[in-house]
């Protein structure tokens, strides 16, 4: 193993992918990005509640965790140019996103979200959420997603929560 670098903030549990030439992750500070073999670290945006991360052709698409007027937490899907630039908000979901994928066409991108309900939809850039996979299950998180290269299929995994009680 070869240290490439060290992020300025700490990772966690965040995600870290790449497009094969550069590393792209979220740390508890914000989206980042560098070469494969090591250099410049840079920051494509801002924030401190970032998680899940994802790639297409142009874009670094990640999630974060936003507090709605009525005081409940979401979770907001968002998109940044690979060369930096504006962020974009794509969709805000009840609780949380717990698991993001996503899949390049020649003229969109679907995305796939597991969402802290069980909840697994499918969405494109050309219109938010356009199939719902799993409806919610009380208990269930979804922990993980990926596309099946070969078939398509969509996998997911999931926590299933137990209840106990104690006397």
């Amino acid at each position: 193993a070869v240290t490439l670098a060290t992020s300025p903030a700490p990772i966690g549990d965040r995600d870290l992918v790449t497009d094969g030439s550069d590393l792209y992750w979220a740390d508890a500070k914000g989206i980042r990005e560098m070469p494969n073999n090591g250099g410049t670290i840079t920051r494509l945006a801002k924030g401190t509640t970032f998680e899940r991360v994802a790639l297409d052709n142009s874009y670094v698409y990640y999630s974060s965790v936003v507090t709605l007027p009525t005081g409940l937490s979401a979770g907001q899907l968002n998109r940044v140019p690979k060369s930096g630039g504006t962020s974009q908000m794509l969709l805000q979901a009840p609780g949380g996103i717990e698991a993001l994928d996503t899949l390049a066409l020649p003229i969109y991108t679907e995305y796939y979200l597991g969402l802290s309900n069980g909840t697994v939809e499918e969405g494109t850039t050309l219109g938010g959420i356009s199939y719902v996979m799993q409806a919610a299950s009380p208990g269930t998180t979804i922990t993980s997603i990926s596309r099946d290269a070969t078939n398509g299929d969509i996998l997911w995994g999931e926590e299933i929560g137990r209840a106990s009680r104690r006397e």
